[in-house]
């Protein structure tokens, strides 16, 4: 299913975003890789490839962010744990983002330094 609420509005990569970095099935890296090299050069711009990773990761980190708050938000403040099976593989698409993002551009790496720290792991409640 695409999320055709931001889909006129979101850069294009996303819905790839939401496509290969989903939270409750996580694709081998090489899976992904082959999906981007595949649909870089059909977006409307064709990015340069780092420009394309670049965006592909800052959209990892608003998107799986807001999942990960959400999962966090769901088990603390109304007991629903349903989703905390889902974290892991959310924080390691993260971490990775976040570290590829600072290896990049220093000016991110707070930013990456704090993903670094996400346990796979719930916080104690």
């Amino acid at each position: 299913m695409i999320d055709f609420q931001g889909a006129f509005l979101a850069p294009p990569e996303y819905d790839a975003v939401a496509l290969l970095r989903d939270s409750y099935v996580e694709l081998p890296d090489a899976e992904v890789a082959a999906q981007l090299a595949w649909l870089r050069p059909q977006l409307p711009d064709a990015p340069d490839p780092d420009t394309f990773q670049r965006r592909f990761d800052l959209l990892t980190i608003a998107r799986k962010g807001k999942d990960h708050a959400r999962f966090v938000y769901a088990w603390r403040q109304r007991g629903d744990a349903r989703y905390l099976d889902h974290l892991p593989a959310t924080a390691r698409a993260l971490r990775a983002a976040g570290a590829r993002l600072a290896a990049s551009d220093a000016a991110l790496a707070p930013l990456a330094g704090a993903l670094a720290r996400l346990p796979d792991a719930p916080c104690a409640p």
